[in-house]
């Protein structure tokens, strides 16, 4: 695993698993260019080079133009998309070319959706294949309901436009029982100061935790009554899928 960070990860893996961490602290942008170099001989011994998030899939390019690697990436959402709601002008434009770039370098490309997968079979027809998102059904189940004088409504995910969070806050502003309601956000970004400030001008109870280990996040769908997810654009979100796989209702936007 050629990871950006996790340096100081400790926690002990599988004896067939090597974990090759940033441990020069360089940048995320400048380091995509060096790991295949930092990691030579590592990079040798590998068959297939697996991207899990398309973004990430500059090394990848470079293993296959000097090494002749296979490279098999996912295509999740539009990336572009996401930058052009987050108002990054820019980088969506650029994620544009790259995408299509990486996608054109890769020898199997994996769609997590049926919309992605139709969308990309015109122009990839043989390298196209549809593996849907999946969830670990023993650790995500269903649970037994304890009736609560609070109604816990819970959301997943990055603290940004794209995620929407304070649609969710505002409407239930709206609600005259507003009082026997919170909101648990589990997730970082730069929206955070807005949303708690729009929670208490709102008068609403609001607990955002920003980050959690994952195998404590079925105790978190535990404790929720509704699950809400009202993003303004999606793939197959994996947080979602475990809210179903737990039983919860879900309240989520039209989107694909």
């Amino acid at each position: 695993i050629f990871s950006y960070g996790d340096k100081k990860y400790k926690k002990k893996l599988p004896a067939n698993v090597f974990l090759l961490a940033n441990k020069y602290n360089f940048h995320y942008l400048l380091y995509q260019f060096l790991i295949c170099f930092f990691y030579f001989r590592q990079v040798l011994s590998c068959d297939v080079f697996r991207v899990l998030q398309i973004t990430g899939g500059i090394p990848a390019i470079i293993v296959k133009l000097i090494f002749g690697k296979r490279i098999v990436v996912t295509y999740g959402f539009d990336y572009s998309l996401v930058a052009n709601i987050e108002n990054k002008v820019i980088r969506s434009h650029l994620l544009k070319i790259f995408i299509k770039l990486i996608l054109a370098f890769a020898d199997k490309i994996i769609a997590t959706t049926q919309k992605n997968y139709q969308l990309l079979k015109k122009t990839y027809p043989k390298k196209i294949c549809f593996i849907a998102n999946g969830v670990d059904s023993n650790l995500f189940k269903p649970f037994k309901k304890i009736k609560k004088e609070k109604l816990n409504i819970l959301n997943i995910g990055r603290l940004e436009k794209q995620k929407n969070q304070k649609l969710l806050i505002e409407a239930v502003a709206l609600i005259k029982l507003k009082n026997k309601i919170k909101i648990t956000l589990i997730g970082n970004g730069s929206l955070k100061k807005d949303l708690l400030l729009s929670a208490l001008n709102n008068n609403i109870r609001l607990e955002i935790i920003n980050r959690i280990s994952y195998m404590k996040l079925p105790q978190y769908f535990t404790g929720a009554d509704i699950f809400c997810l009202p993003s303004l654009a999606e793939g197959s979100p994996k947080a979602l899928l475990e809210a179903m796989s737990c039983g919860i209702p879900c309240l989520v936007s039209n989107i694909a």
